[in-house]
């Protein structure tokens, strides 16, 4: 059972070792590689690596490949089943350390079969082994031996088994090249220049994000700029607008003050051109009367200039009856509509005014404690008026 096991220990390595062989090596990408070689093993000079598999018996009734076993040396092999696998430097240096520790850990067993072929039985003193099972030992520790070459080869140990002693030393360093130095060496610029792709992959990632704030400034400054001007053209409309706006105002102002200048002046003018007093009273009752169509539209009119004049005869202090609005219905159906009606009051003293923000026609009595002559004069007219009218009626 033991040496069954061993067996199939041996047979998982040098499945190991020939995926190891018919590796490819992916070198470092730097200006100072060396130039690739197609296979990992001959790119180093070893000539033996070529020359043991034909030391390693592979015969079909010791070979097993039963995925069952459950042995440390299944870990060193797990990823190299497949042939001409390309691996880098630090994947196929690791590869040759769990290949070698897992050698280094039959070395125990090997030393004890090894032991056990010069063994006697000590009743028949015949060899411990019989033939089949020796042929199985021999088989056994010959490509223990072969893997354990392999290894020393690798390593760059001492493996001069066989060689010609008068060999220079010079001869066999070359010979003795070690794989796993060079390995060790790729690896470093593995490690180099990974360290280098990862600085210059941080210093792009710097510099993009150097690049990206700079951007973000940038248009955070264009935003901030755009907004001052937007906010500097909006001032600038408001501002004109406001100008404009006051411009039209102080126009409107103008022309409503120039409206009501013109207006005041023709108030004067046609104020002026209305004779005033007792005689202008008489001038503009003969107007009224040539401005009715009939006798009794005159009617109609003299009636209602009676009523007013003498009301506000009886009742001077009453401003009500000294007002007349201007576009009273009544007013306007009766007096104001015909030619010489509303002149009769600017004859007799009316004036235009407002009251309480309503045109209308007024007679302003002046005052008694200040001016009693004043007063005597206006009262005086619109009893005279009030005559006049009267006289008109009779006729």
């Amino acid at each position: 059972m033991e040496l069954r096991n061993a067996e199939k220990q041996i047979d998982i390595l040098v499945e190991s070792y020939q995926a190891l062989v018919r590796s490819k090596l992916n070198p470092p990408q730097t200006v100072e590689q060396e130039p690739p070689q197609d296979h990992l093993l001959p790119s180093v000079g070893l000539k033996e690596w070529q020359l043991l598999l034909s030391l390693i018996p592979t015969d079909d009734k010791t070979k097993t490949t039963s995925p069952e076993i459950q042995i440390a040396t299944e870990s060193a092999i797990s990823s190299m089943k497949d042939s001409g696998m390309i691996l880098t430097a630090q994947q196929l240096l690791k590869q040759i350390n769990d290949l070698t520790a897992s050698i280094e850990q039959l070395e125990p067993l090997t030393s004890k079969f090894r032991q056990r072929m010069f063994m006697k039985d000590p009743v028949t003193n015949m060899p411990r082994y019989g033939d089949k099972t020796m042929n199985r030992v021999v088989s056994l520790l010959t490509k223990y031996d072969a893997l354990q070459l392999a290894v020393d080869i690798a390593h760059g140990r001492d493996h001069d088994r066989g060689q010609n002693d008068n060999s220079s030393s010079q001869d066999r360093e070359h010979e003795n090249a070690a794989l796993v130095h060079t390995l060790e060496r790729h690896a470093n610029s593995e490690k180099a220049l990974l360290k280098e792709q990862e600085e210059e992959q941080e210093h792009n990632l710097k510099l993009q994000q150097d690049l990206d704030e700079t951007r973000q400034r940038e248009e955070e400054q264009r935003r901030k700029q755009q907004e001052f001007e937007d906010e500097l053209r909006l001032k600038r409309e408001r501002e004109e607008l406001t100008a404009r706006a006051e411009v039209a105002r102080l126009q409107r102002l103008e022309q409503e003050e120039r409206a009501i200048r013109e207006a005041r002046e023709r108030e004067r003018a046609y104020l002026a051109s209305i004779p005033k007093g007792k005689h202008g009273v008489e001038t503009m009752l003969k107007r009224l009367r040539e401005g009715c169509k009939d006798k009794k539209e005159m009617d109609v009119a003299l009636d209602a200039l009676y009523t007013l004049f003498s009301q506000i005869g009886a009742h001077p202090e009453e401003i009500k009856f000294r007002r007349v609005r201007r576009d009273h219905p009544k007013f306007m159906e009766d007096i104001g509509r015909h030619d010489g009606g509303k002149e009769v009051l600017i004859a007799a003293g009316f004036i235009f005014a407002e009251v309480e923000g309503v045109k209308c026609y007024l007679s302003k009595e002046p005052d008694l404690a200040s001016d009693l002559d004043g007063w005597s004069d206006w009262f005086d007219l619109i009893k005279a008026t009030t005559s006049i009218i009267e006289e008109e009626m009779m006729k």
